[in-house]
Protein backbone atom coordinates (compact mmCIF):
# COMPACT_ATOMS: atom_id res chain seq x y z
CA UNK A 1 0.00 0.00 0.00
CA UNK A 2 1.39 3.22 -1.01
CA UNK A 3 2.19 5.70 2.07
CA UNK A 4 1.77 9.04 1.58
CA UNK A 5 3.39 11.84 3.55
CA UNK A 6 2.60 15.61 4.31
CA UNK A 7 4.33 18.19 2.53
CA UNK A 8 2.89 20.97 4.47
CA UNK A 9 0.92 21.22 8.11
CA UNK A 10 -0.93 23.87 10.29
CA UNK A 11 -3.67 24.19 12.30
CA UNK A 12 -7.02 25.80 10.71
CA UNK A 13 -9.65 27.63 12.76
CA UNK A 14 -12.99 27.40 12.28
CA UNK A 15 -15.57 28.84 14.17
CA UNK A 16 -14.27 27.87 18.35
CA UNK A 17 -12.40 25.17 16.90
CA UNK A 18 -8.82 24.38 15.61
CA UNK A 19 -8.49 21.69 13.30
CA UNK A 20 -4.97 19.68 12.29
CA UNK A 21 -4.45 20.14 8.63
CA UNK A 22 -2.36 19.07 6.05
CA UNK A 23 -1.77 19.26 2.28
CA UNK A 24 -0.16 15.90 1.34
CA UNK A 25 2.01 14.44 -1.27
CA UNK A 26 -0.47 13.79 -3.70
CA UNK A 27 -2.35 16.88 -3.31
CA UNK A 28 -5.36 16.05 -0.87
CA UNK A 29 -6.14 18.29 1.83
CA UNK A 30 -6.49 16.17 4.81
CA UNK A 31 -7.77 17.18 8.64
CA UNK A 32 -6.59 14.60 11.33
CA UNK A 33 -8.59 11.80 12.34
CA UNK A 34 -9.16 13.11 15.91
CA UNK A 35 -9.79 16.72 14.90
CA UNK A 36 -12.29 15.99 12.63
CA UNK A 37 -14.35 13.98 15.11
CA UNK A 38 -13.88 16.22 17.96
CA UNK A 39 -15.10 19.18 15.64
CA UNK A 40 -18.42 17.23 15.31
CA UNK A 41 -18.46 15.98 18.68
CA UNK A 42 -18.66 12.63 18.09
CA UNK A 43 -18.16 10.02 20.66
CA UNK A 44 -14.74 8.29 20.64
CA UNK A 45 -16.54 4.47 21.72
CA UNK A 46 -17.72 5.39 17.69
CA UNK A 47 -21.77 5.07 19.12
CA UNK A 48 -22.93 8.39 17.27
CA UNK A 49 -20.81 7.07 14.02
CA UNK A 50 -22.70 3.97 13.98
CA UNK A 51 -26.02 5.68 14.90
CA UNK A 52 -25.29 8.21 11.45
CA UNK A 53 -24.71 5.00 9.30
CA UNK A 54 -27.95 3.29 10.03
CA UNK A 55 -29.38 6.98 9.51
CA UNK A 56 -28.06 6.93 6.13
CA UNK A 57 -30.33 4.17 5.11
CA UNK A 58 -33.58 6.88 6.62
CA UNK A 59 -36.02 6.90 3.44
CA UNK A 60 -35.81 10.73 3.61
CA UNK A 61 -32.18 10.43 3.27
CA UNK A 62 -31.97 7.39 1.04
CA UNK A 63 -31.50 8.06 -2.18
CA UNK A 64 -30.55 11.83 -1.88
CA UNK A 65 -26.56 12.80 -2.76
CA UNK A 66 -25.86 12.79 0.73
CA UNK A 67 -26.91 9.35 1.62
CA UNK A 68 -22.96 8.43 0.96
CA UNK A 69 -21.73 11.05 3.25
CA UNK A 70 -20.48 8.36 6.44
CA UNK A 71 -18.39 6.31 3.72
CA UNK A 72 -15.80 9.55 4.54
CA UNK A 73 -14.96 7.53 7.80
CA UNK A 74 -14.49 4.22 5.83
CA UNK A 75 -11.43 5.17 4.24
CA UNK A 76 -8.96 6.92 6.44
CA UNK A 77 -5.81 8.30 4.95
CA UNK A 78 -2.66 6.61 6.59
CA UNK A 79 0.39 9.29 5.77
CA UNK A 80 3.65 10.48 7.35
CA UNK A 81 3.26 14.36 9.24
CA UNK A 82 6.32 16.50 8.41
CA UNK A 83 8.05 15.19 11.67
CA UNK A 84 7.85 11.21 10.44
CA UNK A 85 4.65 10.20 12.68
CA UNK A 86 2.41 8.13 11.35
CA UNK A 87 -1.07 10.08 10.97
CA UNK A 88 -4.21 9.02 10.29
CA UNK A 89 -6.85 11.24 8.71
CA UNK A 90 -10.04 12.25 6.61
CA UNK A 91 -10.00 14.74 3.26
CA UNK A 92 -11.06 17.61 4.09
CA UNK A 93 -14.22 18.52 1.68
CA UNK A 94 -15.91 14.76 3.56
CA UNK A 95 -16.05 17.39 6.58
CA UNK A 96 -18.17 19.75 4.90
CA UNK A 97 -20.53 16.80 2.86
CA UNK A 98 -20.76 15.26 6.66
CA UNK A 99 -22.09 18.28 8.05
CA UNK A 100 -24.76 18.42 5.19
CA UNK A 101 -25.96 15.06 5.77
CA UNK A 102 -26.33 15.69 9.36
CA UNK A 103 -28.43 18.75 9.14
CA UNK A 104 -30.48 17.10 6.29
CA UNK A 105 -31.07 14.35 9.15
CA UNK A 106 -31.94 17.11 11.68
CA UNK A 107 -34.43 18.66 9.07
CA UNK A 108 -36.13 15.05 8.73
CA UNK A 109 -36.42 14.72 12.50
CA UNK A 110 -34.88 11.37 12.67
CA UNK A 111 -31.85 12.40 15.22
CA UNK A 112 -33.65 11.16 18.37
CA UNK A 113 -30.70 11.06 20.67
CA UNK A 114 -29.46 14.23 22.90
CA UNK A 115 -25.44 13.09 21.79
CA UNK A 116 -26.90 13.82 18.00
CA UNK A 117 -28.62 16.89 17.95
CA UNK A 118 -25.24 18.10 19.99
CA UNK A 119 -23.51 16.98 16.94
CA UNK A 120 -26.49 18.87 14.91
CA UNK A 121 -25.58 22.01 16.48
CA UNK A 122 -22.00 21.33 15.91
CA UNK A 123 -22.52 20.87 12.09
CA UNK A 124 -24.66 23.71 12.05
CA UNK A 125 -21.80 25.86 13.82
CA UNK A 126 -18.98 24.59 11.15
CA UNK A 127 -21.27 25.62 8.19
CA UNK A 128 -22.02 28.82 9.36
CA UNK A 129 -18.47 29.70 10.29
CA UNK A 130 -17.09 28.48 6.73
CA UNK A 131 -19.65 30.68 5.15
CA UNK A 132 -17.18 33.11 5.73
CA UNK A 133 -14.43 31.29 3.70
CA UNK A 134 -13.68 28.64 1.79
CA UNK A 135 -12.10 25.77 3.38
CA UNK A 136 -9.79 24.62 1.09
CA UNK A 137 -8.44 28.17 1.07
CA UNK A 138 -8.08 28.19 4.89
CA UNK A 139 -6.15 24.74 5.17
CA UNK A 140 -3.81 26.03 2.32
CA UNK A 141 -2.99 29.73 3.93
CA UNK A 142 -2.95 28.08 7.52
CA UNK A 143 -0.69 24.67 6.20
CA UNK A 144 1.98 27.42 4.32
CA UNK A 145 1.28 25.76 1.09
CA UNK A 146 0.47 29.09 -0.68
CA UNK A 147 3.61 29.95 -0.25
CA UNK A 148 3.35 33.01 -3.01
CA UNK A 149 0.80 34.51 -0.70
CA UNK A 150 1.73 36.03 3.04
CA UNK A 151 -0.41 34.13 5.15
CA UNK A 152 -4.13 35.88 5.79
CA UNK A 153 -3.98 37.41 2.61
CA UNK A 154 -6.46 35.71 1.10
CA UNK A 155 -9.21 36.14 3.87
CA UNK A 156 -8.04 40.10 3.71
CA UNK A 157 -9.07 40.22 0.07
CA UNK A 158 -12.65 38.39 1.18
CA UNK A 159 -13.26 41.01 4.24
CA UNK A 160 -12.56 43.55 1.70
CA UNK A 161 -14.76 42.38 -1.31
CA UNK A 162 -17.32 40.01 0.33
CA UNK A 163 -20.31 40.68 2.53
CA UNK A 164 -20.57 38.17 5.70
CA UNK A 165 -24.04 37.51 4.37
CA UNK A 166 -25.70 38.45 1.24
CA UNK A 167 -27.79 41.28 0.79
CA UNK A 168 -31.20 41.60 -1.53
CA UNK A 169 -31.20 41.37 -4.93
CA UNK A 170 -30.32 44.43 -6.90
CA UNK A 171 -29.51 44.71 -10.63
CA UNK A 172 -25.55 45.13 -11.08
CA UNK A 173 -25.41 43.96 -15.07
CA UNK A 174 -26.28 46.05 -17.42
CA UNK A 175 -28.84 44.77 -20.36
CA UNK A 176 -25.62 46.15 -22.76
CA UNK A 177 -23.02 43.91 -20.87
CA UNK A 178 -25.21 40.98 -22.30
CA UNK A 179 -26.50 42.15 -25.59
CA UNK A 180 -22.64 42.66 -26.01
CA UNK A 181 -22.37 38.89 -25.24
CA UNK A 182 -25.32 38.11 -28.16
CA UNK A 183 -24.15 40.02 -30.64
CA UNK A 184 -20.54 38.68 -30.28
CA UNK A 185 -21.93 35.08 -30.33
CA UNK A 186 -24.29 35.73 -33.12
CA UNK A 187 -27.64 35.39 -31.16
CA UNK A 188 -30.79 37.23 -31.51
CA UNK A 189 -31.44 39.41 -28.15
CA UNK A 190 -34.78 39.35 -27.24
CA UNK A 191 -34.67 41.06 -23.68
CA UNK A 192 -33.29 39.96 -20.30
CA UNK A 193 -37.19 38.87 -19.97
CA UNK A 194 -36.07 35.91 -22.16
CA UNK A 195 -33.83 33.20 -19.79
CA UNK A 196 -30.03 33.35 -21.51
CA UNK A 197 -28.64 29.78 -22.69
CA UNK A 198 -27.12 28.06 -20.02
CA UNK A 199 -23.24 29.17 -20.81
CA UNK A 200 -23.89 32.66 -20.61
CA UNK A 201 -23.46 32.05 -16.69
CA UNK A 202 -19.87 30.08 -17.33
CA UNK A 203 -19.32 33.13 -19.57
CA UNK A 204 -20.01 35.56 -16.91
CA UNK A 205 -17.61 33.90 -14.22
CA UNK A 206 -14.83 34.03 -16.98
CA UNK A 207 -15.23 37.27 -17.73
CA UNK A 208 -16.07 39.28 -14.70
CA UNK A 209 -15.55 36.64 -11.07
CA UNK A 210 -11.99 35.06 -12.03
CA UNK A 211 -10.35 38.30 -12.96
CA UNK A 212 -12.52 40.61 -10.21
CA UNK A 213 -9.80 40.14 -7.43
CA UNK A 214 -7.64 37.10 -6.00
CA UNK A 215 -9.42 33.93 -4.86
CA UNK A 216 -12.61 35.55 -4.97
CA UNK A 217 -14.47 33.14 -7.87
CA UNK A 218 -13.74 30.00 -5.76
CA UNK A 219 -15.01 31.87 -2.50
CA UNK A 220 -18.10 33.00 -4.10
CA UNK A 221 -18.41 29.32 -5.06
CA UNK A 222 -17.75 28.24 -1.61
CA UNK A 223 -20.11 30.40 -0.50
CA UNK A 224 -22.65 30.39 -2.57
CA UNK A 225 -22.64 26.63 -3.41
CA UNK A 226 -25.14 25.02 -6.34
CA UNK A 227 -27.82 23.68 -4.59
CA UNK A 228 -29.80 20.10 -5.49
CA UNK A 229 -32.08 21.62 -7.89
CA UNK A 230 -29.13 22.83 -9.96
CA UNK A 231 -29.39 26.20 -9.19
CA UNK A 232 -27.77 29.17 -6.61
CA UNK A 233 -29.39 30.42 -3.76
CA UNK A 234 -28.66 33.74 -5.19
CA UNK A 235 -26.71 35.61 -7.43
CA UNK A 236 -22.63 36.05 -6.93
CA UNK A 237 -23.20 39.93 -7.09
CA UNK A 238 -25.05 39.96 -4.47
CA UNK A 239 -22.40 38.89 -2.23
CA UNK A 240 -19.77 41.86 -2.62
CA UNK A 241 -19.41 44.36 -0.23
CA UNK A 242 -20.89 47.93 -0.63
CA UNK A 243 -17.31 49.89 -0.44
CA UNK A 244 -15.52 47.46 -2.01
CA UNK A 245 -17.28 44.51 -3.94
CA UNK A 246 -19.81 46.47 -5.96
CA UNK A 247 -17.81 49.66 -7.51
CA UNK A 248 -14.49 47.14 -8.14
CA UNK A 249 -17.69 45.02 -9.76
CA UNK A 250 -19.14 47.98 -11.83
CA UNK A 251 -15.78 49.28 -12.89
CA UNK A 252 -14.65 46.41 -13.97
CA UNK A 253 -17.97 45.84 -15.97
CA UNK A 254 -17.36 48.70 -17.44
CA UNK A 255 -13.82 48.16 -18.93
CA UNK A 256 -16.10 44.37 -20.01
CA UNK A 257 -18.23 46.55 -22.32
CA UNK A 258 -15.82 48.60 -23.90
CA UNK A 259 -13.90 45.67 -24.94
CA UNK A 260 -17.28 44.27 -26.48
CA UNK A 261 -17.79 47.43 -28.10
CA UNK A 262 -14.58 47.57 -30.59
CA UNK A 263 -14.80 44.11 -30.80
CA UNK A 264 -16.06 42.55 -33.82
CA UNK A 265 -15.47 39.40 -32.71
CA UNK A 266 -15.90 36.58 -29.72
CA UNK A 267 -12.55 35.40 -30.42
CA UNK A 268 -11.53 39.00 -30.79
CA UNK A 269 -13.16 39.85 -27.47
CA UNK A 270 -11.69 36.93 -25.36
CA UNK A 271 -7.95 37.79 -26.49
CA UNK A 272 -8.48 41.70 -25.55
CA UNK A 273 -10.27 40.23 -21.83
CA UNK A 274 -7.33 37.92 -21.39
CA UNK A 275 -4.67 40.58 -22.15
CA UNK A 276 -6.53 44.07 -20.72
CA UNK A 277 -7.62 41.39 -17.53
CA UNK A 278 -5.50 38.55 -16.91
CA UNK A 279 -7.15 35.84 -14.49
CA UNK A 280 -6.02 35.95 -10.75
CA UNK A 281 -4.74 32.40 -9.73
CA UNK A 282 -2.63 29.51 -11.29
CA UNK A 283 -5.88 28.14 -12.56
CA UNK A 284 -8.10 28.96 -15.35
CA UNK A 285 -11.81 28.02 -14.45
CA UNK A 286 -12.79 27.69 -18.43
CA UNK A 287 -10.20 27.03 -21.32
CA UNK A 288 -10.79 29.25 -24.27
CA UNK A 289 -11.95 26.26 -26.22
CA UNK A 290 -14.71 25.88 -23.83
CA UNK A 291 -15.77 29.55 -24.49
CA UNK A 292 -15.90 29.02 -28.39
Amino acid sequence: MELFFATHQGRVTIGKWDLDAFNLSDGRRVLSKKTFREVLELSTNGGNTEALRKISNHPAIRGTALASAMSVFESPITFKSNRGKLTEGFEAEGLITLCKFILKAREANVLQSADLMRTARAAEGIIVSLANTGLIAMIDEATGFQAKRKKGSLQDIFDKFLRTDYEEWNKRFPDEFYQEIYRLRGWEWNGRSVNPPQCVGKFTNFIVYTRLAPGIMGELESRNPVLENGERLVKHHQWLSDDVGQPALSHHIFGVITLMKVSATWPAFIAKLVKAFPQYGDQAWLELEDLD
